[in-house]
Formats: structure tokens, sequence, C-alpha cells
């Protein structure tokens, strides 16, 4: 195989790769058209030769494309950055799927293996505390359940999702909207490294190439079109991640919406993806189940940092699933009256009355969040397995 840093050795390639660029060069011909162009007329040279005829001249000439080219592959070189066209065979087969797929693209790191279940975690920059850990529990899940987590690098959600799966020791995936040679936004320059020990990083825009605004609903796309499904955390009624989810939906991939509260701005978006079909995220587990039905959900074992509630609602579930009446009873029987049970798992502390039904069905959606358990068949609950 031809080293993708250094395509001197593949003249054929070279000439393609310069084609292109020469292509891309060309004004008003825009993204979606060449890449029509390029499927339609069998390749780069085509697209060129059609769209000289009808749209203009480029602005690029061969002499000035070349050296553009050997300019990008010195960046590349420095930065540990592969090269890859859609004539070449480690070109993603899912981006090929694409209305508008990108005629080169730039990769850190080692890319997933074309049948590896994906899913990509978006969200609002400016994440709540509950977006943040919600995000950040889905990722470890499907991590530890060997699904890589896909999202943008950005600040809130995205982050929050990258770390949750690196911390279960999964893979994960950006898309970036800028050049490979730096990390967007810098302060996620450490996630980043971390990401690429056993992730990657992909971009359509070349190293020195900094962030537009059009940049990234394009890269949006990228992300959509690698995941089998999107899932979004928190969203504004505009927001970028609703975008990746309409995108994510018209490439065939599930799209799944976080509930939020009804008085929160984040909430609002995820809230019409819901209205107008999306499934709702009621649990980590079912998230997990969705994308590798024998995974296993992290945090099997006894929750940590839960409410007194949900700590004494886990506790119930030792002796099996129970429904909302089941744990009244078993609340009645076991510690009416007796302050803290004997026994009690880790010291949680208990309640000496039922708190009534909606803290307990708070608890019970705290610990399924966190998937400490499950929905068992009919109204029931029961614990994960540890």
């Amino acid at each position: 195989m031809v080293d993708a840093l250094n395509p001197d050795g593949d003249p054929a390639r070279r000439r393609r790769l310069v084609t292109t660029l020469r292509l891309a060069s060309i004004p008003g011909l825009g993204r979606a058209r060449a890449a029509r162009w390029i499927r339609s007329e069998g390749g780069a040279v085509g697209a060129l030769t059609r769209a000289v005829r009808e749209v203009g001249q480029p602005e690029l000439d061969r002499a000035e494309a070349t050296a553009a080219l050997d300019r990008i592959l010195t960046e590349c070189g420095r930065h540990g950055i592969r090269v890859i066209s859609r004539g070449d065979p480690d070109y993603p087969a899912r981006f090929r799927a694409l209305a508008d797929p990108p005629a080169i693209l730039f990769l850190r790191g080692n890319p997933l293996p074309p049948d590896a279940p994906a899913v990509a975690v978006v969200g609002s920059r400016r994440a709540t505390e509950y977006g943040r850990r919600v995000a950040r529990d889905l990722g470890r899940a499907l991590g530890e359940a060997g699904v890589a987590v896909v999202s943008g690098l950005a600040l809130g959600i995205d982050g929050s999702a990258h770390r949750g799966a690196l911390e279960a020791g999964g893979r994960s995936v950006a898309v970036l909207g800028r050049g490979l040679d730096r990390a967007y936004p810098a302060s996620h320059g450490r996630l980043m490294v971390d990401l690429l020990r056993d992730g990657a990083v992909w971009s359509e825009y070349a190293p020195g190439v900094g962030p537009r605004r059009h940049h990234f609903p394009e890269r949006n796309r990228l992300i959509a079109g690698m995941v089998d499904g999107v899932i979004v955390v928190e969203a504004a009624e505009r927001s970028g991640a609703l975008i990746t989810a309409r995108l994510g939906l018209e490439a065939g991939a599930d799209v799944w919406g976080v509930p939020g509260r009804i008085d929160t701005p984040t909430a609002v978006g995820v809230h019409a993806l819901l209205r107008d079909g999306a499934r709702p995220v009621c649990s980590v587990a079912e998230v997990v189940s969705a994308y590798a039905p024998d995974g296993r959900v992290a945090g099997g074992g006894a929750p940590v940092a839960v409410s007194s509630v949900a700590a004494a609602v886990w506790t119930l579930l030792a002796e099996g699933p129970a429904d909302l009446d089941g744990l009244v009873a078993r609340w009645s029987g076991r510690w009416s009256g007796q302050g803290r049970a004997a026994g009690s798992e880790g010291g949680a502390p208990l309640r000496d009355a039922f708190p009534g039904s909606g803290p307990v069905l708070a608890a019970l959606a705290e610990l399924e969040v966190g998937g400490w358990i499950a929905r068992g068949p009919g109204a029931s609950w029961v614990r994960r397995a540890a």
C-alpha cells in the first residue's frame, strides 16, 4: 500500500490529488455539485473537465495546485496526518454513501474497521451539569460495551462523551471543523492526545485551516455519516446537534433524544426531536443493548454518588425485580420505624418512612441514567448484573 503521507511513489494518485485541488478552487462550483460530478463523470478529471465547461476556470493552475499539494503534504508529515482521497482503498465506505462525500480527507490515529458499531453523542456547548453527566455516562457505557463513541471534540456534551468512552477503555472518534494540526477548542488539546492513543480524528480541512462558521455543519454530516445512531443529549432550538440528527436520519442512522426539563433552554431542541419521532433515551442500558446486545453497562456494581433515596431503592432491588407498588411494600416491610436498615449495603442512609412515589420514581430515573438498573418486564425495574 502506498504511504498516505507521501503519494510521490504513485503518480496517478498524485495527479488525482492535484486535480481535486484545482476542482475545489473553481469559484461558484460548490462542494455538493463537485461531489456529484466526481461520481457521475467517473472521477476528478472528468469532473474538472465538465466544471471548466459549465462553471468556469479554476483559480489554481496545475503548477500552483502541485505546489499547494506539496505544502499540504509537508504539514501533514510534521503532524502525522494521513491524506486519503476518494480513490484510495482506505476511504471510509460509509462516506461514499453521502450526498456530498469529501474528495479529500485528513486523518490522525486509527480509523474504525468498516463493520465496527459506532454511535454519535452530541449536544450543546453550554451544557448543564445534568447533560454533561448523562453524556459521560453514555460514553462510558458504550465504550465499555465495545461501541465507538463519535463526536466533535467541542465543549460541553461532546467533550463529556469522549471522556466517558476513554475512561472505560473504549474507542472514541472526533471530527473537527478545522485542520488537524491543532485541537479545537485549544483547551481540548489534552483530550485530543488521549483520544488518539486508540481512536482517530478526522477532518476534510488541510493543516493550517482554521475554524469557520460554515465548517461545523459540514463536519456534522461526517459525524452523522459514520455512525449507526445519533444521540442528542441537550440542544437549543437552533443547534448544530439538530443538524447532525437530521443528517443521521437521512443517512439511515437511529436518532435518540435525552429528555430534559421543560424550563431548560437546552432541552427545547431535544423535545422537538422527540415530538417528531426520535427515540427517547429512557436508560443507558437501553441504548447499549441497541448497539451491543451482549454489552455490559458500566457501573454494574453498587452505585456511588447517588441520592439517599436512590441508595435505598438499590438495596430494595437486591430482593429481585419490582414495580412501584412492590417497592412500596418492601420499603414498609423492611424499614418502617427502623431508621437505618441493619445490613444495608455500604451503610447507605435510608428513610424511616416511605418518601412518596415522586421521589422514588426520580430515584429510579437516577439509577437508570447511571446504568445501575434496567427496565424489567412490565413496569418493573431490575438491577444490572455486576
